[in-house]
């Protein structure tokens, strides 16, 4: 899960995307899912840049992983419905979030990576 400041330049907003990754010998299941994050009282919101979107990624992304994670995987439940025989099961508890900073703007690369 990573947290990016929105793009069209709304000082109080963000968005938390996360993706929920599953593989079972030769098949694999992939679905990604985004959230937005709106301050109405733009003093509270932080600063829209890289610096405040991993402050909101530390501060609500262990809490927002649960809600992600739902959907994520009624998404993948409802696909693998439509693939008989497929092995691919799904938890039904969240697993452990990998919270990844963002740096220069961008998903951090595997070697720039900070799992928090």
């Amino acid at each position: 899960m990573f947290c990016v400041p929105a793009e069209d330049g709304d000082e109080a907003s963000f968005a938390l995307i996360s993706d929920l990754q599953v593989s079972k010998g030769p098949w694999f299941l992939a679905v990604s899912a985004s959230s937005a994050l709106l301050f109405r009282n733009r003093t509270d919101a932080p600063a829209p840049n890289v610096d405040g979107a991993n402050a909101l990624l530390k501060s609500l992304g262990p809490w927002a992983s649960h809600a992600l994670y739902d959907h994520l995987a009624l998404t993948a439940r409802t696909l693998l419905a439509a693939v008989p025989g497929c092995p691919i099961t799904i938890p039904v508890e969240t697993p452990h979030p990998h919270l990844t900073e963002i740096r220069k703007g961008r998903p951090a690369s595997k070697q720039e990576t900070d799992e928090v």
